[in-house]
């Protein structure tokens, strides 16, 4: 009898704690302002909740804005799955920053968009990645990056409003994930950089593998065009076309980590 009562005193304050965890939990979507002055820390992670719009108007980018009846996705999940259309050539971001008092500039850390997109502060343009409408667009493959974030917070704590304005082709929309593939940081410039140089680093190392295939592809391409070479057997001509082509895409994406490489080029 004794040994049934603890199972079911341990049963009922495990269900008891469960409770008090699920009561605890928001029940509505977490608001899009992330407060930097509360946490205290000089980084945070700033990718719970933006709110989206599809279309484009250059007002939606003025920090008087009001979002409020924008709805909100987690960036960092499929975006066509709350809501944002495959097909969306032109759409808008939003989130706030609260900087604390003193602060000069932030740092963002954005990871890699398969879109064109520009980056405002407060209304003005901060970057651009690609090129978007009205002038010549185009797509390109997506890359982490950082942004600085002009604050100029006085001796109180400050809102930055910031939008991202998004395009992608109209001819190859639904092709490319619309997903932001990682986690956004924002906070003090030095933490950000170097939390930015190790995800780098550490991206690089779990691509090794990936690297050694490519280079084994290539000197199979190089050994084949030698044999065709040797035989003029247009077997091992069409092999090594193959391979060394393949090991192409490689570079690609090796260049677009430095720079807005175009799609259509890849």
């Amino acid at each position: 009898m004794s040994k049934f009562s603890y199972r079911e005193a341990a049963s009922l304050f495990f269900h008891a704690a469960a409770l008090a965890v699920w009561l605890a939990l928001p029940l509505s979507a977490p608001c899009q302002t992330f407060d930097l002055d509360a946490s205290r820390l000089p980084i945070a992670q700033v990718d719970s909740a933006w709110r989206f719009h599809l279309g484009d108007d250059p007002g939606w980018s003025r920090p008087d804005f009001d979002d409020s009846g924008w709805p909100v996705l987690k960036p960092t999940e499929d975006w066509t799955e709350q809501g944002f259309s495959a097909k969306t050539e032109l759409a808008w971001f939003r989130f706030h920053l609260r900087a604390p008092a003193h602060t000069h500039a932030l740092v963002l850390e954005l990871p890699a968009i398969s879109k064109s997109y520009q980056l405002f502060a407060d209304g003005r343009l901060v970057s651009q990645v690609g090129t978007l409408p009205p002038g010549p667009a185009y797509n390109v493959i997506g890359a982490s990056r950082v942004f600085t974030i002009p604050v100029n917070s006085d001796a109180v704590p400050k809102d930055v409003a910031v939008a991202i304005r998004v395009w992608q082709n109209p001819a190859t929309a639904g092709t490319r994930s619309s997903v932001v593939r990682g986690e956004v940081y924002a906070g003090s410039p030095e933490t950000v950089l170097q939390h930015f140089a190790a995800t780098k680093s550490a991206d690089l190392l779990s691509d090794g593998s990936a690297y050694t295939i490519d280079l084994v592809k290539l000197i199979v391409g190089v050994s084949a065009a030698i044999l065709f070479w040797l035989t003029r057997e247009r077997f091992y001509l069409w092999y090594a076309i193959s391979q060394i082509v393949d090991t192409c895409f490689f570079l690609s994406d090796i260049m677009a980590g430095h720079q807005a490489w175009s799609f259509n080029l890849y």
